[in-house]
């Protein structure tokens, strides 16, 4: 694992929503392809790391605050 991939994985982490952690793979990817890091996407850490993360927030139930 790369040092990019791990800075990341650790914004997969530090999500707080499904929208931030789609907010942090979009600049992820982003900076891969326009840098030229040459991580292929099937083997990339904070892709995997980023549909665990999005698996979890999917299967947490939403809450529903009455005023």
């Amino acid at each position: 694992m790369t040092k990019f991939e791990q800075v990341g994985v650790n914004l997969q982490y530090d999500a707080v929503s499904v929208r931030h952690a789609n907010k942090n793979f979009k600049y992820s990817c982003d900076t891969c392809c326009s840098k030229g890091m040459r991580i292929e996407c099937e083997r990339c850490a904070i892709a995997a790391t980023h549909a665990m993360v999005v698996a979890y927030f999917q299967s947490k139930p939403t809450v529903v605050t009455r005023p």
